[in-house]
């Protein structure tokens, strides 16, 4: 409040109208919605989906990717290069989010949810998985597609609600550019030291974080996580190509390739961050495709 109580020490030399409107200002500049800001994230997504529908999938990632944007065809691609150079697809893809998260500045957020995809727009469902999308607001507040990605599994039922952990109030003023740096090199360091087994992988979880693997829907929550991993001896190298962290330090995201033991091709791996109120951080979703 630091800048409410410099207005309060200066009210006295000026009109108490323009002391108000220096407030509300103020309010306007540091306190802006977050809750609003996450509520954009999901109509960017929404939007997204319904322009998959109504102009197909080609058009509609051509619509939210810009030249940073990666998607994964199957290995990390530049999104809109690869996207401009394919043609029109016949089949309908179709989604829905079901669970997103914002970061306290309000400018990276990511959203996932269940997919199904239609060889024609008549035909019946043929095959269904996971998205995930990780979205970046733009200088002009517009959001777009840092990366996507996702997982196959059998049907699964249509999400009725958006879930999210608890959204603050107020968007938080960005870090330094030395603290974010920090914030990235923490995140550098954490993907350097990633278990390379999973006996110990579970524990790098928060309480409710999300495992997305092919073949099975998300399981979610550490004790989940821990079971499902249990009896795997397969050992991991993971491979970073790039990464990203939000304006606030708080929310951040890694992705490339991990090799294993006992398979002869390497697949693609994302993993989010999140840095908890202990000062922590802890993989709120990770995914391997």
């Amino acid at each position: 409040m630091p800048h409410i109580m410099r207005c309060m020490r200066n009210a006295r030399q000026v009109p108490l109208i323009l002391f108000i409107t220096t407030l509300i200002l103020s309010g306007l500049a540091f306190g802006a919605d977050l809750k609003g800001a996450f509520e954009s994230l999901v109509r960017a997504e929404r939007a997204f989906a319904s322009l998959s529908i109504e102009k197909g999938m080609r058009d509609a990632f051509l619509a939210n990717l810009n030249d940073e944007s990666i998607l994964f065809r199957p290995q990390a691609v530049p999104g809109k290069a690869w996207m401009e150079k394919s043609p029109p697809i016949a089949a309908q893809l179709s989604w829905e989010p079901a669970f997103a998260d914002i970061a306290k500045s309000g400018d990276l957020g990511y959203t996932t949810g269940p997919w199904q995809v239609r060889r024609t727009p008549k035909d019946d469902p043929a095959d269904f998985g996971h998205y995930v999308t990780v979205w970046k607001k733009q200088s002009d507040g517009v959001w777009k597609i840092a990366l996507d990605i996702g997982i196959s599994h059998p049907m699964a039922p249509k999400p009725a609600t958006v879930s999210s952990p608890p959204i603050g109030t107020a968007i938080e003023k960005n870090l330094s550019k030395r603290q974010v740096e920090a914030a990235r090199d923490t995140i550098r360091d954490l993907e350097r030291r990633f278990p390379a087994g999973a006996e110990t992988y579970p524990g790098r979880f928060d309480a409710q974080g999300r495992l997305y693997r092919d073949g099975s829907t998300p399981i979610v929550g550490q004790p989940a996580i821990r079971k499902s991993l249990t009896g795997n001896k397969d050992a991991f190298i993971w491979s970073m190509r790039g990464m990203d962290v939000s304006g606030s330090g708080d929310l951040g995201f890694a992705y490339g390739t991990v090799e294993f033991k006992t398979a002869q091709k390497p697949a693609s791996y994302l993993r989010i961050w999140k840095r908890m109120p202990s000062g922590e951080w802890k993989v709120v979703l990770d995914l391997v495709s």
